[in-house]
């Protein structure tokens, strides 16, 4: 969801409340996951996919 917001590894480690490193291995490994080439592309697919909208959201 954050990915899809175009947000920085930083950004998303300080919204997920993680650590920078925790979210630099994750946001590596979610293009492969979503057959994408690049990050960019693997955001375009979560938000196209409505995956960028808020758990609390209905």
């Amino acid at each position: 969801m954050l990915l899809s917001r175009s947000l920085s590894n930083a950004e998303i480690a300080a919204d997920a409340g993680t650590a920078d490193g925790t979210v630099k291995g994750d946001v590596t490994n979610i293009p492969a996951e979503l057959d994408a080439a690049t990050r960019v592309r693997a955001a375009t697919i979560t938000y196209r996919a409505g995956l960028d909208r808020d758990a609390e959201q209905p």
